[in-house]
C-alpha cells in the first residue's frame, strides 16, 4: 500500500506540469503529444517533448491545452 502511495505521488506533480499540444497545418494535423517549457514566437512554437525530454519545433497553428 505504501509502494502505490509513492508512485501516485510522484506521478500527480509530473501531469500537472505537462501541456496538451495539438497543431494543425493546412486543417491536418501534424503533431499531437503533451509538452513543457514552451517558446513562442508568430507562426513558431518549441517546446520539450514530455516522454522523450526531445527538443520540438512546430511551424503551424496549434492549441496548447494546460493540464
Amino acid at each position: 500500500m505504501r509502494y502505490l502511495l509513492l508512485i501516485l505521488l510522484i506521478l500527480i506533480p509530473s501531469l500537472c506540469l505537462s501541456a496538451e499540444i495539438t497543431c494543425y497545418s493546412y486543417s491536418k494535423k501534424i503533431y499531437h503529444g503533451y509538452g513543457d517549457g514552451f517558446i513562442l514566437e508568430e507562426g513558431v512554437i518549441a517546446f520539450t517533448e514530455y516522454k522523450t525530454k526531445h527538443l520540438i519545433l512546430v511551424t503551424g497553428e496549434c492549441v496548447v491545452k494546460e493540464s
